[in-house]
């Protein structure tokens, strides 16, 4: 008598297999994608911290890139990377005059004017919206 298996068994696996494929990927891609979301606003919270502490410390905001943030009130700007859009990940900081200047370039917006009224301002500056539906630039 030979072993091994016979092709209905083989069939079986093979369709079992399938199912648990159709029903995973789906789940572990939108776990996937709510992941970068979060880690995303994270990020800018970290940011907008260590804007908050550079503000206590200098009584002003940073008129830069939010390179004189770093290393000591961050280590460096940190990553975003938007889910569901073209934008590549960057850590890039686009500054601009208003938050209304949104352009939709996929980096963090940063607001350097000193007379702007939202001098100070750190958002992304991405008009794609999240899982939610909201958009990114609102946050």
């Amino acid at each position: 008598m030979r072993k091994g298996f016979t092709l209905i068994e083989v069939m079986l696996v093979i369709l079992i297999v399938g199912v648990i494929g159709v029903i995973a990927v789906p789940k572990i891609s939108f776990a996937i994608l709510k992941t970068k979301e979060k880690s995303n606003i994270a990020n800018l919270s970290s940011i907008r911290e260590a804007l908050r502490l550079y503000y206590a410390d200098n009584s002003t905001y940073p008129t830069d890139d939010l390179s004189s943030l770093y290393p000591k009130y961050i280590s460096k700007i940190l990553e975003l990377d938007i889910p569901n859009s073209f934008h590549p990940k960057t850590a890039s900081v686009r500054t601009s005059n208003s938050v209304s200047d949104i352009t939709d370039s996929g980096m963090w917006g940063y607001i350097n004017i000193s007379s702007s009224a939202d001098f100070g301002y750190v958002f992304i500056d991405c008009t794609h919206t999240d899982l939610s539906g909201k958009r990114y630039c609102d946050y």
